[in-house]
């Protein structure tokens, strides 16, 4: 139950040094049996800083113009 609550958790990252804590952490903690769905949450991660880095400049243009309304 807690692990499924941390994996909700760290799959809202979104930066390369994030998943790196995350990928050293499993290293170093050991969870048998959920291999599979760690995998997953960093496949998560990784999409996360793909779709920021795609529309970052997007993201910032658009709250540039809601800051200016």
């Amino acid at each position: 139950f807690a692990l499924n609550r941390l994996i909700g958790f760290i799959s809202h990252f979104r930066t390369e040094e994030e998943l790196a804590d995350v990928t050293t952490f499993f290293k170093n903690h050991r969870a048998p049996g959920a291999e599979r769905t760690i995998k997953q949450a960093k496949e998560i991660i990784h999409l996360n800083i793909k779709w920021l880095s795609h529309n970052r400049n997007e993201l910032d243009s658009w709250f540039n113009s809601q800051n200016q309304s």
